[in-house]
């Protein structure tokens, strides 16, 4: 059985960078994962340069790994970018870590790029993934993308059966528990979001 983790929203947010909580848990959970880090990594929806909002480009977490970089919005003459669809991608090499960090709300079919995810990676990869739930409506102003969904916590066992959670940390939201109906109001089901880790295991001995 996984662990479920409900975090406190006590959390420093200072600094020069504008940062959301949400968003410094998600770097926070993404730098102990990628500590001593050394495989090939793939950040979805993401390109090279790309910050994570506290000043840090992606990248400079994976010092001894290998990270690559996909977006179909985003045009590089990297190597180890894609300019591909998450929809619709085929590559011919898999990852021991995807990151897809508040991305799977903006997609239209949520299940068939889950179905991507699994297929990136290796037996024994893992997927870190993000997802914001509390959280006000984002889209682009420019049209690239649009924002869809809010997924629970119990949907990612539905979009992912192929994967094994090995942990969900509960993201504090601003929402507190109110009085009317405060049985579903409480500060357990008034998230901001979701910080997920989960592994391919291995399947008939493959």
């Amino acid at each position: 059985m996984f662990k479920i983790f409900r975090n406190s929203s006590r959390i420093r947010v200072s600094g020069d960078f504008a940062v959301s909580v949400f968003r410094k848990y998600q770097n926070k959970y993404l730098k102990e994962i990628t500590n001593d880090f050394n495989g090939k990594c793939l950040n979805v929806g993401s390109h090279p340069l790309e910050k994570d909002k506290e000043g840090k480009r992606y990248e400079d977490y994976f010092s001894d790994g290998q990270y690559h970089t996909l977006d179909i919005n985003y045009s590089s003459d990297e190597p180890y970018h894609f300019q591909l669809d998450l929809s619709d991608v085929k590559l011919q090499f898999k990852f021991d870590l995807v990151l897809c960090m508040s991305v799977l709300e903006h997609v239209k079919n949520p299940f068939l790029v889950a179905d991507n995810l699994s297929a990136m990676l290796k037996t024994g990869g893992r997927l870190y993934l993000t997802l914001p739930f509390f959280y006000p409506i984002h889209k682009d102003p420019e049209g690239r993308y649009s924002d869809y969904w809010r997924f629970t916590d119990d949907s990612i066992a539905v979009l992912f059966p192929d994967l094994e959670i090995e942990w969900i940390h509960h993201i504090p939201s601003v929402i507190r528990s109110v009085r009317d109906r405060n049985k579903y109001w409480s500060e357990d089901r008034t998230i901001s979001g979701y910080c997920i880790l989960l592994s391919k295991p291995e399947r008939n001995g493959i």
